[in-house]
């Protein structure tokens, strides 16, 4: 069930248990495209306005000062930065499938087997360049698969004509907030979704987050602390990185097996968790004695669910070290923004 308050800048997916298992920001830019106007080239950096927003490429851009350019959104500012991250590799997110300006083809890492093999057989045996196949792929059937690729093609295609268009600043392209909700259930009170969602929304002007049990969670998720069935989680950011440190304060294991099942929990834990809270950037993992074993970095691996995150493994001083996409703000900023 997805819960919806029009009044906070994100949804909430949970599962049957009641647990939150996502968060799905409803204000973002990211993914956007627009023509832009280049306003100046720093080194290897472009900067290019988008009326009040700002946007800088770290990539080769052929466009001198002063022209337009095509260009998507693709990263919120850092606490450091002012502007928006941003590329001309464009690219469409449909239901099943992403579609990029490239030759690229693959499928998400939960689908395995016959799955797999399929949907990288009918994108070879129908020429489907650039396209990542989402995990509700798999449930899909040829022919649909086909109409979708075939229609964010087209748009993608359509965009290379707005190019040198007037006025030289314009959004050309907003993704649907509400587009992985499409035949699920929804529980919401915005009235401007109940046509769009059909019979998989239930509309209720007085739903409030504030006053649904869903509250106690977001403000848990919000937390900086977590607790585990031994130790617990400590979340802390800094201006250039994420931390988390595993502790085993509380713990009532013996001490010869503390830390080994104490970090063993932890690996298992932290991947849904820096996913929940859409964690992005640099992440340092402390496990408890910082000792290297290596069956924590294999844990975690198994854990993460899409292509965005990258475990690198362990750093002299015995941290874990891992990289996540920034794929949107952190649930932390949201909760912030709503408060």
């Amino acid at each position: 069930m997805i819960y919806y308050d029009k009044n906070y800048p994100f949804a909430v997916d949970v599962d049957q248990d009641g647990n939150i298992e996502r968060i799905f920001e409803t204000r973002s830019l990211l993914g956007s495209i627009w023509r832009g106007r280049i306003e100046k080239k720093v080194g290897p950096f472009t900067f290019v306005t988008l009326g009040d927003t700002q946007v800088f490429l770290d990539e080769e851009v052929a466009p001198h000062e002063g022209e337009s350019l095509l260009v998507q959104i693709i990263g919120d500012p850092r606490e450091e930065e002012k502007a928006f991250r941003g590329t001309q590799r464009l690219s469409l997110t449909g239901r099943s499938m992403v579609v990029f300006d490239n030759r690229i083809r693959k499928v998400s890492g939960k689908l395995h087997g016959e799955d797999k093999m399929r949907l990288l057989s009918l994108a070879d045996n129908e020429a489907m360049e650039g396209v990542l196949f989402r995990t509700e792929a798999g449930a899909l059937s040829d022919d649909k698969l086909i109409d979708e690729y075939r229609s964010l093609r087209t748009t993608l295609q359509a965009f290379e004509l707005e190019r040198h268009r007037l006025p030289p600043i314009q959004q050309l392209y907003t993704p649907l907030f509400y587009q992985d909700w499409i035949g699920k259930p929804v529980y919401h009170n915005d009235s401007d979704l109940t046509t769009v969602l059909n019979s998989g929304g239930v509309y209720d002007a007085h739903f409030s987050y504030k006053t649904h049990e869903l509250y106690s969670k977001l403000i848990a998720l919000a937390a900086s602390r977590v607790e585990m069935e031994q130790g617990f989680l400590k979340f802390e950011r800094t201006s250039a990185l994420h931390t988390i440190d595993v502790n085993t304060a509380a713990a009532t294991l013996s001490h010869g097996k503390l830390n080994r099942t104490v970090n063993r929990q932890a690996a298992e834990c932290i991947p849904r968790e820096i996913e929940r809270r859409n964690l992005s950037g640099v992440i340092l993992i402390d496990f408890v004695g910082r000792s290297k074993d290596y069956q924590l970095l294999k844990i975690l691996k198994r854990g993460f669910s899409d292509f965005n995150t990258r475990v690198y493994g362990f750093t002299e001083l015995g941290l874990v070290e891992v990289a996540r996409k920034n794929t949107g703000k952190t649930f932390f900023d949201l909760w912030r923004e709503s408060q």
